[in-house]
This record gives C-alpha cells, structure tokens and sequence, in this order.
C-alpha cells in the first residue's frame, strides 16, 4: 500500500490508466491475432486438401510405374533426385508476434529430366509437387501453432489486467481517497474547533 498523499493519489490513478490502456492494447491485439488464427486455419485447410490431392495422384502414377518398370529403375530413378531444393525462412509480423514463413523454390522438371521414361519423369514430378507441398503446410501449421499460443498468453495477460491489477489499483485508489477525505475533514473539524 502507498502512503495516502496528493502525490500517491495521482500516481495511483496514472497507473489505473495505463493499466486499462493496456488492456484495451491488449484485446485488440486478441482481435487481431483470433483474425489471423482464423485466416490461417482456413489456408492450412486448404493445403492439406490439396496436399492429400496431389499424393493420391503421385501414389497412381508410382503404382502404374510399378506395373510397367523394374523395381530397381524405379529405386534409382528416386535415389538420382534425392536431393531437395534450399528452403528459405522469413519472420512475418503480426501484431507483435514473430510467425515462421517458409518459402520453397516451385517444382521444376530438371531434376527428373534424367530419364528415357516419360511414365518415371512424370512421377518425380509429381512427389517434387507433393514435397512442396508439404513444405508449405508445415510452414502454415507452425505459424498456427504459433499463433495459438501467443492468442493465450495475451488472453491471459489481458485477464490478468482485468481480473488483478487493475481492481487493485482502485482498491488502493478508494483507500487513498477515504483516507485524504478523512484527513480533510479532521482539519476542517480542527480548524472549526480552533476559530469557534
């Protein structure tokens, strides 16, 4: 507890003040990230449906491989393109928060070029699609993730602030303001006793 002056008064209210102007920085910042939670659950969707697409169009074609090559072309076919293209990470900010964005070159046929089979070609195409695809699904999960959990360490700050500190801070303000009434009112009964 503060000392019940003019001086612990104003500081008192000063921090009622920026404590509600932080909570109110705070549920915006909620808003903003439930909106970005929302927009991001909507693309990781999208993604998987997409990546579940394209594997079961690669699964097909490695099956009608399977029927028409050898094992072991179809083996040193995948051991030759084994090699997977450089990612690149960027942070993404929104509202405060760092988000993982990763980035995947677009699949390209010269990796897969290397063979006389137009049916082997096709195939490494396709799982190279499936294989950025699933770069960027695991990109958009994680800013997911991410997303998630900053939403509840703010929902639990912005409680905090509301639940806590802040009816503290007016407790503590009522109280200093009880006590400089009380103080006021003995001096004015003293001063009435002294002139009267």
């Amino acid at each position: 507890m503060m000392p019940p002056t003019r001086g612990a008064l104003f500081t008192v209210r000063r921090r009622i003040g920026l404590a509600r102007h932080g909570h109110d920085l705070l549920k915006r910042k909620h808003d903003a990230l439930i909106i970005e939670f929302f927009k991001l659950l909507k693309l990781v969707r999208r993604e998987r449906d997409a990546l579940q697409q394209e594997y079961t169009r690669a699964s097909n074609m490695l099956a009608q491989a399977r029927a028409l090559e050898s094992d072991l072309r179809i083996r040193s076919a995948s051991l030759a393109v084994q090699r997977m293209a450089p990612v690149e990470l960027r942070m993404k900010n929104i509202a405060g928060v760092r988000i993982p964005d990763i980035i995947a070159p677009p699949a390209d046929n010269t990796t897969v070029q290397l063979y006389d089979s137009l049916l082997l070609q096709d195939v490494g195409t396709a799982y190279r699609k499936v294989l950025d695809r699933i770069v960027r699904v695991a990109a958009r999960e994680a800013a997911l993730r991410k997303v998630l959990f900053e939403i509840g360490k703010v929902k639990r700050r912005t409680k905090a602030l509301s639940d806590i500190v802040i009816p503290d801070l007016e407790h503590e303000n009522a109280h200093i303001v009880n006590a400089l009434d009380e103080r006021e009112r003995e001096e004015f009964l003293r001063v009435k006793l002294r002139l009267g």
